[in-house]
């Protein structure tokens, strides 16, 4: 796949994302940013979570349990397909 290709999918999946987050907020009365606050408090709870979801990945790919094993595996597989021609730049601006 090529760089500016794995960039476009990216980009909108994420753009997807962005519209469905909004139609949600139209149909549930709840603007998607409007509780969007900053914090320390908030950041530590962000941070928190990720770091959970991080530690609970680890556990499953060390786990040896064959499920997850195929899932590491076509995961891996995947992103290696989409993003082998990506520079840092490019994945930090997919990540943001």
């Amino acid at each position: 796949m090529t760089r500016g290709r794995a960039l476009g999918l990216a980009f909108l999946f994420e753009g997807a994302l962005l519209l469905l987050a909004f139609a949600l907020g139209w149909v549930t009365g709840q603007p998607p940013f409007g509780l969007l606050r900053l914090s320390p408090s908030g950041l530590a709870v962000g941070a928190a979570a990720g770091l959970a979801m991080l530690g609970l990945r680890g556990l499953a790919a060390r786990s040896g349990w064959p499920p997850f094993a195929r899932l590491e595996a076509i995961v891996r597989e995947f992103v290696a397909l989409v993003f082998a021609r990506a520079t840092l730049l490019d994945l930090a601006i997919v990540s943001a």
